[in-house]
């Protein structure tokens, strides 16, 4: 396998994209940017745990093990910085949920994760305390993705999926012919692509804020509280995201920020100004099952996905763009709990 066609340069095109590259496959890439902006936009948080819920992402040590040399190694291949790892601390809400914290951390699974508890940092209301989350982080995932769009040709068209792949499964755009296809599109398959399994996404629509905090009391930590607070660059924030399923557009709510802004005001003290600089929202490409959806069509041995990472992807895509290359590759098995196929 020589040249690949990635179509979407989102978190996971991106990502398998350089996987590829690794390898040594040419890799041609269609885009198109006006269409969706939920990569752009997105948080960036990579974190094995769902702390909502406190249980493991599935898969989450193998994620893991592959996600740090991955965004150290393209942060020099593109020669900019937008990999930051940094503790998540977790405020708890009533002491059930600190009470939680103790026996999990204690467990072989969960004690590289949990770590110590603290009364608090800087004047963040925590009555409960907080739990620091160790091996977590955020990418700025814009840098990331204009930094590759600019080392890599990308083509910006908008392109029907089906007019990819002829009638006898070869591979051919803008006269060329290619080894393989990958569908890397994100929530745009569940309106637009043939080949995927029927009604197997469920996308969610989130919305985020970037604010300033002033004066500046929130600290260089990220926070969990019912949603995040990501320190950008000074005294400025990313905070959300938002949860809202069935919507299918991307423009900007005043629910939506009210929620949010709601939510950071219980937690700083009422002398703390914070003011909006600009509200964003995206379509995550969720699935029915919440997983993933990677691995080879049926019927079309030179058609594969990359798609369904949900609000995951900084997490998820290193690990299993890895897979994928091993599949395309050399016929390696797809975990069966990740693999499409379990829907088609």
């Amino acid at each position: 396998m020589k040249e690949v066609l990635i179509l979407g340069q989102g978190i996971a095109g991106t990502v398998l994209s350089a996987t590829l590259q690794k390898k040594g496959i040419n890799v041609t890439i269609i885009d198109s940017p006006s269409k969706s902006k939920a990569s752009q936009i997105a948080s960036g948080l990579y974190n094995p745990i769902v702390l909502k819920r406190m249980k493991l992402v599935h898969f989450a040590e193998e994620m893991m093990r592959d996600l740090h040399g991955f965004y150290e190694d393209l942060e020099n291949i593109l020669e900019v910085n937008f990999f930051h790892p940094s503790p998540i601390h977790r405020i708890f809400h009533d002491v059930a949920e600190q009470n939680d914290w103790f026996a999990k951390s204690d467990h072989p699974d969960w004690k590289s994760y949990l770590g110590d508890i603290v009364n608090g940092i800087g004047e963040i209301k925590s009555p409960h305390g907080m739990g620091i989350v160790n091996q977590t982080g955020w990418v700025n995932t814009r840098k990331m993705l204009n930094a590759f769009r600019t080392k890599n040709k990308v083509i910006e068209q908008i392109v029907e999926a089906k007019s990819l792949v002829n009638p006898d499964g070869n591979i051919i755009f803008d006269g060329k012919v290619f080894d393989a296809l990958v569908f890397a599109e994100g929530w745009l398959a569940a309106k637009e692509n043939v080949f995927y399994p029927v009604d197997v996404f469920r996308p969610s629509k989130g919305e985020l804020l970037e604010i300033k905090i002033s004066p500046k009391k929130a600290g260089q930590s990220v926070l969990h509280f019912k949603h995040f607070l990501i320190p950008v660059e000074n005294d400025v924030y990313k905070t959300g995201a938002t949860y809202v399923h069935g919507q299918f557009d991307e423009t900007t709510t005043p629910e939506s920020a009210k929620e949010l802004m709601n939510a950071l005001r219980k937690i700083f003290p009422r002398d703390v100004e914070i003011t909006v600089l600009n509200q964003m929202a995206g379509v995550r490409a969720a699935t029915k099952d919440r997983r993933p959806l990677i691995g080879k069509h049926p019927e079309y041995s030179k058609v594969f996905f990359m798609n369904g990472l949900g609000s995951r992807s900084i997490l998820m895509s290193p690990y299993l763009s890895n897979c994928l290359v091993q599949c395309m590759l050399y016929g390696s098995e797809i975990p069966p709990s990740l693999d499409i196929n379990r829907f088609f």
